[in-house]
């Protein structure tokens, strides 16, 4: 076969071998691709004859758009042909190079956000910690929040005390979780939502005064900061998603920031199994077991929430283009905040928490109880012009049918976070978006308030 081959139909022609005959014809994709200005040029010659699935019409805005491109898929492809696909050393770049942008000394990569704040609970759990937790221990968390923030702690027998949320941020105030301490508080766990970092500077001071722990979900603030310091980096740990549709992407995948060196090593272990492969004290610990074979030593209970060398070939790239992406996304969000400001009769459009530097996961917004307006006939117009809409996270929470299926503590009433259930709604504000879709959300909202009474 000749190098004038096209990708990636040949490749696909002789992948479709028998699995049998793929060995004889490895050396072959190899010599194929082992050039790679050749790989290359294939690849960017295949991208531009599918560019239209990566390009949205201007009379439609997705929730989210695809933010890889040509560099990824070659970093995929290199990372596949090299046959070292599982977690090994670009994983471990991709934490070195992740926590030197988050500005912490650790990060450990898992396959998901939603495994990431599984492994984080756990860790905090682990007897190797200072002053573990405990099942029955208390945890403040948000109504307003994504499920898997709160599952993992039902699932390792903590108890969620669930607080409402401030109607101009949607995140938890500093007062609402003073408001829900108790003598079994141990952790507070805030969530900013759609890239809205929290009051850190209050929630900070209040966790101190009451020697609390301090976990973040960040799984969709990833790049925003309070007080030009990076959201997850405030407490003993902060988790992060790479999703399709978030800040960046490794297509699935996670992360866990810390600066704790022994919260690193608990997490590290329990990602693996409970191993002591990536240990860095794994020779002293093997030293105390010499009748065990070093390969198979477990010394903690575990998970298999390890990521891939794939992955992480794909977010090394997606790394170095999200302080861009993030500074695209603000720059759409204000377009949208100046084209719907004449509509604020109807609806509460989000505020920027003080001292925040937002990265607007989405566009979230309040219908006006007041205005008359209803929710649905909105959510159903925006829907019919293209604009894909979705009710800001999961609302409260503690309205959804799970909620009865575990113990789980109330604090006060949840009317704003009943409004935000009622009344919220979020449309998309990614890379793939330009000024001419904002202009198409604004020119949807004028319709749609223009018949209105």
């Amino acid at each position: 076969m000749g190098m004038n081959c096209s990708f990636p139909h040949d490749f696909n022609r002789l992948a479709n071998r028998r699995s049998g005959d793929f060995p004889l014809f490895l050396p072959v994709i190899q010599a194929l691709f082992a050039n790679m200005t050749t790989l290359r040029a294939l690849l960017e010659k295949e991208f531009a004859a599918r560019q239209s699935a990566f390009e949205i019409p201007a009379d439609r805005v997705p929730l989210a758009s695809p933010t890889y491109g040509v560099d990824e898929i070659e970093a995929a492809l290199e990372t596949l042909l090299s046959s070292r696909v599982t977690m090994g050393e670009k994983v471990f770049a991709f934490e070195r190079q992740f926590a030197e942008y988050i500005g912490s000394k650790h990060a450990v990569m898992v396959n998901s956000g939603s495994s990431a704040n599984l492994l984080a609970v756990s860790a905090l759990m682990s007897p190797h910690m200072k002053n573990p937790l405990k099942p029955g221990d208390e945890v403040i968390v948000p109504a307003v929040t994504w499920p898997t923030t709160i599952f993992p702690l039902v699932q390792l027998g903590l108890k969620p005390v669930v607080v409402d949320a401030d109607l101009k941020t949607f995140n938890m105030s500093p007062a609402a979780i003073e408001a829900a301490i108790t003598p079994k508080t141990k952790m507070v766990m805030i969530v900013p939502i759609l890239g809205n970092p929290c009051d850190m500077e209050g929630i900070q001071a209040l966790c101190q005064k009451h020697n609390l722990l301090l976990l973040e979900d960040t799984c969709e603030s990833l790049g925003s900061n309070f007080g030009g310091k990076k959201c997850g980096t405030f407490g003993i740990g902060g988790t992060f998603s790479f999703f399709f549709s978030h800040h960046m992407t490794t297509i699935e995948g996670g992360m866990i920031a810390t600066n704790d060196d022994q919260f690193a090593d608990v997490l590290r272990s329990q990602r693996a199994h409970g191993w002591t492969r990536n240990h860095s004290k794994k020779k002293e610990i093997e030293a105390q077991y010499a009748n065990f074979d070093s390969r198979f030593l477990f010394i903690d209970t575990g998970f298999n929430f390890r990521a891939t060398d794939l992955q992480a070939s794909i977010g090394a790239i997606q790394l170095r283009k999200l302080p861009a992406m993030n500074e695209h996304r603000r720059e759409l969000a204000k377009w949208i905040l100046e084209g719907l400001a004449p509509f604020e009769k109807y609806v509460q459009l989000p505020v920027e928490q003080k001292n925040g530097f937002h990265t607007w996961f989405g566009f979230p917004f309040l219908v006006r109880s007041e205005s008359g307006v209803k929710r649905a006939e909105l959510m159903t117009f925006l829907e019919s012009r293209g604009i894909e809409t979705r009710p800001i996270v999961g609302g409260n929470l503690t309205l959804q049918p799970v909620f009865s299926q575990f113990e789980w503590g109330r604090s006060g009433s949840y009317t704003n976070a009943n409004i935000i259930h009622e009344n919220g709604i979020y449309f998309g504000t990614h890379p793939g978006m330009t000024k001419t879709h904002c202009e198409h959300i604004i020119s949807a909202f004028k319709e749609f308030f223009g018949k209105q009474k």
